[in-house]
C-alpha cells in the first residue's frame, strides 16, 4: 500500500514541484552473488532475461511510470562484482558442485530524467547485498515545498516488492496500511476483472517498461554510460 500512499501525497500537492529523487533498494540475498541456490541457476545467466535488471528494475521502472511519468533518457551502469559463484542446496545450504563463471549483475545504477511537467531527475542503486544490515530501502523525493522519506532498514527493506517502509512528510510520520503480496495480487486480480484502470500494469505499461530496460543495457555498453534518450 505504499506505493498508492506514495502516489496519493505526490497527487495532494503538499510538496509542490517535484524536483529530484534518490532510490537505494536491495535485491534478494542468497539469490545472486558469490553463492546462489542451485534452482536459481537461470536467473544468473543474463540469456534468459532474468538479470536483477530485467526483473528487480523492470518492476521497479513500471513503478516509477506510475509515481512520475514516462522516461525521457537515461544513462547507466551495471557490475558483474562476482564472476565466480558457487552452487549450494537451498535447504542445506552446502555445496552442489564445483565453483562456476557468472555473467550476472549484482549492482544496478542508473539516472534518468522524466518528461513530466517538473521535468524531474532520478537516481537508483539497486544492489546486491548479502548482509542482513545493508541499505534496505532508502527513497528520498524532494519538491518545492517539502520533502518525503521512504525507509525499511535491513531485512525489512529486502525488495521494495516486498518492503513494509515507514513514510515521513516533512518530518513527520504518515500512517500507511499494510497489505501482503497475496493481497495486492488478490486486489488487482479484482480490479481487472471488474474493467478498473490504475494500479495494475497493462500491456502497454510493460511494453514502455522493456524499453527503459533495454535503453540502461545500452547505455552500459563497454562501460560508456552514455545518455540514451527514449
Amino acid at each position: 500500500m505504499y506505493v498508492q500512499k506514495i502516489k496519493e501525497i505526490l497527487d495532494s500537492g503538499d510538496l509542490g514541484h517535484i524536483l529530484a529523487t534518490s532510490l537505494v533498494v536491495s535485491c534478494y540475498p542468497d539469490a545472486r552473488g558469490p553463492i546462489a541456490f542451485e534452482f536459481f541457476n537461470y536467473a544468473i545467466d543474463p540469456s534468459n532475461g532474468s538479470t536483477m535488471l530485467d526483473i528487480d528494475g523492470g518492476h521497479l521502472i513500471d513503478v516509477l511510470h506510475y509515481l512520475f511519468g514516462p522516461i525521457a533518457s537515461v544513462t547507466g551502469h551495471l557490475t558483474n562484482q562476482y564472476p565466480i559463484y558457487q552452487p549450494i542446496d537451498h535447504i542445506s545450504g552446502k555445496p552442489t558442485g564445483e565453483p562456476q563463471p557468472q555473467s550476472d549483475i549484482h549492482q544496478i545504477i542508473f539516472g534518468v530524467q522524466f518528461a513530466n511537467k517538473d521535468g524531474t531527475v532520478l537516481s537508483v542503486n539497486i544492489r546486491n547485498v548479502l548482509s542482513g544490515h545493508g541499505a534496505g530501502l532508502f527513497w528520498v523525493i524532494d519538491g518545492e515545498k517539502g520533502t518525503l522519506k521512504i525507509r525499511a532498514d535491513g531485512m525489512k527493506g529486502q525488495s521494495f516488492m516486498r518492503a513494509q517502509p515507514e513514510l515521513s512528510l516533512n518530518g513527520e510520520k504518515v500512517e500507511v496500511a499494510a497489505d501482503t503480496e497475496a493481497e495486492r495480487c488478490a486486489r488487482y486480480w479484482n480490479m481487472f476483472s471488474e474493467g478498473a484502470e490504475g494500479e495494475y500494469a497493462t500491456m502497454e505499461n510493460a511494453l514502455q517498461t522493456k524499453k527503459v530496460v533495454d535503453a540502461i543495457f545500452r547505455s552500459n555498453l563497454n562501460n560508456e554510460g552514455r545518455k540514451v534518450d527514449l
